[in-house]
């Protein structure tokens, strides 16, 4: 198959005030969307030097490049978004800088998904504990909204679990560049859902802000959120 460009843009990467090429190019599969040996590709717009690195994982659907300050007001910094196209909605990512014709990885979504581990069970009272390992917290997702159906198989009636059951963390599947402080630099944005008794059970979300200190993100801000329950309508009188 031959090469092709399957998402690029114009930035200044090199900071010398001349836009640059940056691509990624690799082999789409005929009548999809899906590619495969991908590479990052970056051209000096000033001087037509071209530098190139393989993506740590060279296939996924529907690539897509974001360039932003992360390392500080100054820094070009590349992000590279690259889902799986299965089921669960993950999501590979990937952050490069460009400097003196080298290109350095400065995130790897691989990396995290190794780093970030949790621990899921459900425990008594109709609540799931999900504990972070990372930084050592503890979040409970209150389940006792959710019908016999679901609940009887799990507890007694006095509301203590039967057996031993855990529910799990997908890895990434969001990475969002929000500027929180309006300084002009971006911090990470990291989304991972939390299961119960399979994949489509989402009990919650894991949502991690990472920020770059020094010479790697770090986890400065951590929160749990949960999908509402439906209300049930008051009736009149």
């Amino acid at each position: 198959m031959a090469l092709a460009v399957a998402a690029s843009l114009s930035a200044d990467v090199t900071r010398d005030g001349v836009p640059d090429l940056v691509a990624l190019v690799g082999e789409r599969i005929p009548g999809s969307q899906y590619w495969q040996n991908l590479r990052l590709v970056i051209q000096n717009g000033a001087t037509s030097v071209i530098g190139a690195i393989d993506l740590p994982v060279m296939q996924g659907v529907s690539p897509t490049l974001f360039v932003g300050a992360f390392t500080g007001p100054d820094a070009q910094n590349i992000l590279v978004s690259l889902p799986t196209g299965g089921s669960g909605g993950i999501v590979d990512y990937f952050i490069f800088n460009y400097e003196n014709a080298i290109i350095e990885t400065l995130f790897n979504s691989e990396t995290y998904n190794s780093e970030y581990q949790y621990q899921v069970d459900y425990v008594d009272n109709y609540r799931v504990a999900a504990v972070s390992q990372n930084n050592q917290k503890s979040y409970f997702i209150d389940i006792s909204q959710r019908g016999d159906d679901y609940l009887s198989p799990i507890y007694l009636p006095n509301g203590v679990v039967r057996q031993p059951l855990q529910g799990f963390v997908n890895p990434l599947s969001g990475l969002y560049p929000i500027d929180f402080d309006g300084d002009g630099v971006y911090a990470l944005q990291a989304w991972q859902k939390i299961a119960g008794l399979s994949n489509a059970d989402t009990l919650g979300y894991f949502l991690n802000r990472l920020e770059w200190i020094g010479t790697q993100f770090v986890l400065t801000d951590q929160l749990v959120g949960i999908p509402g329950t439906e209300l049930t309508p008051i009736q009149p009188r």
